[in-house]
């Protein structure tokens, strides 16, 4: 009998069946393999195979943890005497900057100029305070001292007064006058003087009026005291001088200015003799400048010619000759004193003006004397 070769040895026979769940078993097998396969990641987190697929060819980013324990362990490896000495440099830095800060906001400027102590009378502060802001301002004008007129320089060493005045010469208007609005009375006479920032910085004669405009400035003096108003200011009448040619001189005006011209102002202005031939600062007993041998009017007798001349609304304008009343010729105005005496309102100096004069001394420094008194309407 012919037997089937697999009959026996046991396996069972090989059939669709088998074939079937042979088949079945390989994918299930292959399934769970993929689902056994962990997600990929690229970049932040979870892709899918679209997103591999266009990543496929870039960087991937890895993840690495970060080690603080290392970075505290460097800190804490630094030498201790190294951080006290850095701790100690910034301390004294910060102490040198507060130092410095501290130095500068309590250091006083230059426009406030020393503090003054509070201790002292409200008075004799202020005189302190105004002593000091000159000082400050004359020592600029020493520092930029070719910005400013030689004249006026002088002017400032000569007037304390004036210092403030020549300070603001640099950023002052030179070409228009203020007018003046001080109250005035007939028979007052005001103390005006050519560093008054009203007319003092305005050109007369080539030079600042601060300078030059004695004669208009004493004018003006004589002119509001004797008429109780004033319409006519040292600006007004300077211009009418340069205007008639008369902004000349060794004083910066022609005598004959006042004598011409002073009808136009409501006065009335004439010559005044003092004995003749009398010469500036010339004492009594000198011979005469003549040399003819004859002796020089005496300084008395021209000093009572002087006191005579004034009253009944009479004032002289007198131009000096450098003498007593500064070597520089200017025009002063001279009015009565008190017992005999007379009083120099003289626009450049304030010194001059302060006190009264006997006539004698007054007189002998007179180069040119004019009577002026208000004119009959």
């Amino acid at each position: 009998m012919n037997e089937s070769p697999q009959m026996g040895n046991g396996r069972p026979p090989l059939g669709n069946g088998s074939g079937r769940r042979s088949g079945h078993g390989s994918r299930s097998s292959s399934r769970r393999r993929a689902h056994a396969q962990p997600p990929q990641l690229h970049g932040r987190g979870y892709q899918t195979p679209a997103q591999r697929r266009r990543n496929a060819g870039g960087y991937q980013l890895q993840r690495h943890p970060i080690n603080f324990a290392g970075r505290r362990g460097r800190l804490g490896a630094l030498d201790p005497r190294l951080i006290v000495v850095v701790a100690v440099v910034l301390v004294a830095v910060v102490l040198i900057v507060s130092s410095v800060v501290s130095c500068v906001s309590s250091a006083p400027s230059r426009d406030q100029g020393p503090a003054v102590s509070q201790d002292l009378p409200d008075d004799l502060q202020n005189s302190l305070k105004q002593a000091l802001s000159r000082d400050s301002q004359l020592a600029e004008i020493a520092e930029r001292g070719s910005e400013y007129p030689e004249p006026l320089i002088r002017l400032a060493l000569a007037e304390p007064g004036a210092v403030g005045f020549v300070y603001g010469w640099t950023s002052s208007d030179h070409d228009t006058a203020q007018p003046y609005d001080d109250a005035v009375a007939q028979g007052e006479v005001p103390a005006l003087y050519g560093w008054d920032s009203r007319w003092g910085y305005l050109d007369y004669g080539g030079s600042p009026l601060a300078v030059t405009g004695s004669g208009p400035i004493a004018c003006a003096m004589a002119r509001i005291a004797l008429l109780g108003n004033a319409d006519q200011t040292p600006a007004t009448i300077a211009q009418a001088a340069a205007d008639a040619g008369k902004a000349s001189g060794d004083s910066g005006t022609d005598a004959s200015f006042f004598t011409e011209k002073g009808g136009d102002l409501g006065l009335a202005v004439a010559a005044l003799d003092l004995a003749g031939t009398a010469t500036p600062g010339q004492s009594a007993g000198q011979d005469s400048p003549e040399g003819d041998g004859t002796a020089a009017p005496d300084a008395a007798a021209m000093g009572d010619a002087l006191a005579k001349a004034l009253g009944d609304g009479t004032y002289v304008l007198a131009q000096t000759g450098g003498g007593a009343l500064g070597t520089t010729p200017h025009w002063v105005l001279v009015t009565p004193g008190d017992g005999g005496a007379v009083t120099v309102h003289d626009p450049t100096s304030s010194g001059n003006s302060s006190h009264q004069w006997d006539p004698a001394t007054v007189a002998s420094d007179v180069a040119t004397a004019l009577t002026v008194r208000a004119a009959k309407a």
